[in-house]
């Protein structure tokens, strides 16, 4: 008799812990549906996602195991789950890093370089 009750206390306790895993998800926080699949991190993928979608990147190349690493970097939201391997990367794109990467590529692009804005050197 004095074992079956912490046995019986026990069994209580493990059908109240798993039916407290079963509750109501909040879907006021629900993820997107649509589903990005990009070959390449860029300008492309600003066109091809929203912020929310799930965003897969799956490189045309393998080999550069440094690529779904660069990706991630640049186009996951890391409050969400990232996952990813050598072959490529899934997470929850936020396009903020993304957009700022862009942009100060496309200023870089067109400034003028140095070397033209110096003028000849009278002799």
């Amino acid at each position: 008799m004095l074992f079956a009750l912490p046995f019986r206390l026990t069994s209580v306790f493990a059908v109240a812990i798993a039916l407290s895993a079963c509750q109501k998800t909040d879907t006021s926080t629900a993820l997107s549906n649509h589903i990005c699949e990009v070959s390449d991190v860029g300008a492309s993928a600003l066109t091809a996602c929203k912020d929310g979608d799930l965003i897969a990147f799956l490189p045309k190349s393998w080999g550069n195991e440094q690529l779904p690493i660069i990706a991630a970097a640049q186009s996951c939201d890391f409050n969400k789950a990232v996952v990813y391997n050598n072959g490529g990367v899934t997470c929850v794109f936020n396009g903020a890093r993304l957009r700022a990467i862009v942009e100060n590529e496309r200023k870089a692009a067109s400034a003028p370089s140095q070397a033209q804005e110096k003028p000849a050197e009278a002799k």
